[in-house]
């Protein structure tokens, strides 16, 4: 009987890890477009359009060109891989990639998590979903272009620790692609790649040491060649460095008091870190460590160029993924380092209802986020702080027959129509 109970309660607690996605993907569902939004006319249309016109020497030349002050190769290959499938570009389907490259960081994710906790993985797996799929991510949600980038980036990370950390040898050679690819990938592409070194220190394997570090020393430099600084350097204040670095850690559970939600957060990490005082490592807790440090390192990287620009807030929702994931890799090594089941039970608990009523919150502000694109988009076209430029860059990609805008508004208006 106790079996039976045990199953009925793991088949539960299963179903229970599935109802964050499955919202979250039917309201992207509901407000997703076929319409370029924002970024989506530079990173998309108008490198398409350069791109099926240019020779093969230029066509490698674009992939790894910069994006203001990134490159985006990872990005820019799979809206190649998309138009060469397809003949044409659909934003809608563009965003459903990115928001599945979402649903791939959180399946890597999980079977890290089984592998650290395997009696009880699924708690940890709830507290993952409410924490990754969370609307307030909505720039990410709703956008093509953020979306296939900044969760992109993750998944390259994800995937290249996935690798590394396989017996086999041959494993070996994915695990290296995955690293030099991510160097190109986002503006944090280095950091991940320096993580994953990091990853294999861990391991205390050496052939994975070597592999990783010349994969960094071989790449990192190349990420500037031909590099054009953009900008100004920020100039930025202690105090502004490290009040936005720690509401941004606390942003994922409320605005207003992010501040001291941050430091808590922080203080909880600090205490919870699976680490004995003979420092060593809690079992198969090297990939959440490094996790750990990409987002941090990241976390830092966005504090450092943002917190001295007037008007950008410490919330801006295409980087909260990163404060999302540092919440749940607390809740697991407060889990990990809890050893009395009761006390475990307890937290846990209080921790899903807490996370419950954060994920309700949020989406209701990101729901809200998306409603606004959703009817700029339908009524106004070309939303791009340069409506010339865009209007410029869709008669080009239309005149390619890569993407026409009119007709995809019309379809998307008679689509709303018919809802």
């Amino acid at each position: 009987m106790q079996k039976k109970q045990h199953k009925i309660l793991a088949w539960v607690l299963n179903a229970c890890v599935l109802i964050p996605p499955i919202f979250y993907f039917s309201i992207v569902n509901t407000y997703a477009l076929n319409i370029p939004y924002s970024d989506d006319y530079d990173a998309i249309l108008a490198f398409l359009n350069k791109f099926v016109s240019s020779g093969s020497t230029e066509k490698v030349a674009l992939l790894f060109s910069q994006h203001n002050e990134h490159r985006i190769l990872f990005s820019r290959i799979i809206f190649v891989l998309y138009y060469e499938a397809v003949g044409a570009i659909s934003f809608r389907n563009l965003i459903f990639i990115g928001n599945i490259e979402l649903a791939g960081v959180f399946i890597i994710i999980i079977y890290f998590i089984r592998k650290a906790i395997p009696g009880y993985w699924n708690i940890a797996a709830i507290i993952l979903s409410l924490c990754l799929f969370d609307l307030s991510n909505f720039e990410n949600s709703g956008s093509a272009m953020a979306g296939v980038q900044n969760y992109g980036v993750i998944l390259l990370f994800l995937l290249g620790i996935l690798f590394y950390s396989l017996k086999s040898n041959q494993y070996l050679v994915p695990a290296f692609l995955f690293q030099a690819l991510i160097v190109f990938s986002s503006g944090n592409g280095m950091i991940g790649s320096l993580c994953m070194l990091f990853f294999t220190i861990l391991l205390k394997d050496k052939p994975r040491i070597i592999i990783s570090g010349a994969c960094l020393i071989i790449f990192a430099p190349l990420y500037f060649l031909h590099y054009n600084k953009t900008g100004t350097a920020p100039v930025n204040t202690l105090a502004e460095y490290s009040t936005y670095f720690i509401r941004h850690a606390g942003a994922v559970f409320n605005f207003k008091y992010s501040f001291y939600l941050g430091i808590c957060l922080l203080i909880i990490l600090a205490v919870s870190l699976p680490v004995t005082k003979k420092l060593r490592l809690a079992e198969n807790t090297a990939p959440f460590l490094s996790l750990l440090l990409f987002i941090l390192i990241s976390i830092a990287a966005i504090a450092y160029f943002r917190s001295s620009l007037k008007g950008i807030n410490f919330y801006t929702s295409r980087y909260l993924v990163y404060p999302h994931l540092l919440a749940a890799i607390v809740f697991i090594f407060a889990y990990i380092k809890l050893r009395a089941e009761k006390i475990r039970l307890v937290i846990s608990l209080a921790f899903i209802v807490a996370m419950v009523l954060v994920n309700v919150q949020n989406s209701r502000w990101g729901e809200m986020g998306l409603k606004i694109a959703y009817t700029r988009l339908t009524n106004y076209p070309f939303v791009y702080p340069d409506k010339e430029r865009a209007k410029q860059l869709s008669d080009e990609s239309c005149r390619l027959k890569i993407y026409c805008i009119e007709k995809h508004r019309e379809s998307d208006l008679h689509f709303i129509f018919d809802k």
